[in-house]
Order: structure tokens, then sequence, then C-alpha cells
């Protein structure tokens, strides 16, 4: 028996969120007072920050985050403009800010698995890489020294330089 998460809709906002299966969605629904529709909840509902709960917006076709500004069109705005650098980003309703999903402009996102790909695979043969975006290919760098401390890679100098303390 399969059951669905189903956000019940009031004012456009969800009021509640219902797990019921669905040989029971439609006599659970008809019971309810102050509920103008419900809402079966997929996998293209959610991402990975925002899932769907009570407060959020309904358009009629996807869910915003209460922070949200629904526009004349009745389209939503997120308080603050998404970057547009060409990364992928997604609203972090919590942190109240875009979160970069692709480190860089040439990777892919896979929204299944939350990851973003580079365009080509990081080479395995034991020695340290980093992504260089100029070229959309990996760089050999020196290896990183071993004494407990804390490194970054400056790729002005294409050396490893001491964090400062």
């Amino acid at each position: 028996m399969a059951h669905n998460h189903y956000a019940l809709i009031f004012a456009e906002k969800i009021s509640n969120i219902i797990i019921v299966d669905d040989n029971e969605i439609a006599s659970f629904v008809s019971t309810l007072e102050n509920v103008d529709s419900y809402v079966c909840l997929d996998d293209e509902h959610f991402s990975a920050r925002n899932i769907p709960q009570p407060g959020y917006h309904w358009n009629g076709t996807d869910f915003y985050p209460p922070s949200w500004v629904q526009n004349s069109d009745k389209s939503f705005s997120a308080p603050i403009p998404m970057p547009t650098d060409g990364n992928k980003y997604e609203w972090d309703e919590s942190r109240q800010e875009w979160i970069q999903l692709t480190p860089y402009p040439s990777w892919t996102y896979d929204p299944q698995t939350r990851f973003a790909y580079a365009p080509v695979l990081m080479p395995e043969d034991g020695n340290e890489y980093i992504w260089d975006e100029s070229i959309k290919n990996w760089v050999k760098i020196t290896p990183r020294p071993m004494d407990g401390k804390d490194y970054w890679w400056n790729p002005n100098t294409e050396e490893w330089e001491l964090v400062a303390e």
C-alpha cells in the first residue's frame, strides 16, 4: 500500500502536511474544513534544503518558501536576488540565502544525487589536482605539506601558502 505526503492548501499556503495511502485521501480530505485543495508532494516538489511545509506559498504549480514575495503575475521572488555568475544555486530558507550547488559554471548539478560533477573526471593517479575553470580541466599541483598546519593553494604563485593563525 503506497503512502504519500499531501500538502493541504488554504489561502494559497500550506496549512498542513498529511501522510495517507492512496485509497484514503479522498475520504480524508472531504472531512477537513478550511482546506481549498490538496497537492500530492512528489520528488519534483522537494529540494535539498526546501521541503514544503506549513507556511509555504502555493501558486497552483509550485511551492515557495514563506520569505518569498508574490509578484503581480502570481510568480514569487526571493528576498535576495539569485546570483547571476553562471553557477547553479538553491534557496536555503533557514539561512535566508542562496547556496551554491556548483563550484564552477562549467560543472553540472544532478538533483538526484545532489552532487555537482565536473565535465572532466579528475585523474586517479595518486597526485593532487585542482579544477581550473579557465581551461575547464584538472591541473596537477604540488602535494600539500603534511606538517599538521593549515595551507591554501595560491593559484597565482602555484604554491601552498600557510594560513595565518
